[in-house]
């Protein structure tokens, strides 16, 4: 994980103390597959989708969590089902 980002999610985050970690991630949306972070909140079971790149069909910019346009058309709210895991290389 590149600890530029990770810290430009922290600093942007409206409350950086809710931050409890970020990992890379895939979501399958409309029989589409998405790359991103996984951003995981401390007490919550909610999961926000950073997509890699913008879509703002599909993606909104989370006003609430980072109060600006920093992941502008890049953010969905998602749980542990929407998860696609990358295994040995391969979607799964």
């Amino acid at each position: 994980m590149n600890e530029e980002f990770v810290e430009l999610v922290k600093k942007s985050m409206v409350n950086p103390h809710l931050y409890d970690g970020l990992e890379s991630a895939s979501i399958r949306l409309n029989g589409n597959i998405f790359h991103g972070h996984i951003l995981r909140f401390k007490g919550g079971d909610n999961y926000l989708f950073i997509s890699n790149t913008e879509n703002d069909r599909l993606f909104h910019s989370s006003y609430f969590v980072f109060g600006s346009s920093v992941f502008r058309d890049r953010c969905l709210w998602v749980d542990e089902s929407d998860l696609t895991y990358v295994g040995g290389g391969m979607l799964i």
